[in-house]
């Protein structure tokens, strides 16, 4: 019983192994300005998100994008930005999380309300450009 159990964990591990270094692949084949995107908009859909964790909704069945921030769980101080896709047929995602890098352009690991509220800004342009209504709560 041992045996399977040891097996069962390095299978586990080798997936993940390979999960990760596929999403690795993906982000550095990608060219430097693109790697710390959050939205990537085609002709009519629009994807969030880079590598396996991507979500691609199309632009007609958007109704509204929401807005929100906050401190992260667990961390020193540092703020978090949250973004929702509500639908036409009422179904919501969940609240994708996101960070100073979409102001920055490069990884950054604390951020204050100040680089919070302007990445949603930005995150507001893109999608008001594109016909989208956007509303941000506190």
């Amino acid at each position: 019983m041992g045996s399977y159990m040891i097996i069962l964990m390095f299978i586990l591990i080798s997936i993940a192994v390979v999960f990760a270094t596929y999403n690795l692949s993906i982000i550095k084949s990608m060219p430097p300005e693109d790697r710390y995107k959050l939205l990537y908009f085609t002709d009519d859909q629009v994807s969030i998100g880079i590598g396996l964790v991507r979500k691609t909704f199309k632009l007609s069945d958007i109704r509204e994008v929401r807005f929100s921030k906050g401190k992260k769980f667990r961390s020193m101080g540092s703020w978090a930005g949250r973004m929702q896709i509500c639908k036409l047929n009422g179904k919501t995602s969940r609240w994708i999380e996101f960070d100073g890098t979409v102001y920055y352009k490069k990884m950054i690991y604390i951020t204050n309300e100040e680089i919070i509220d302007k990445s949603i800004d930005i995150l507001m342009r893109e999608f008001r450009s594109r016909g989208i209504q956007c509303n941000k709560y506190r």
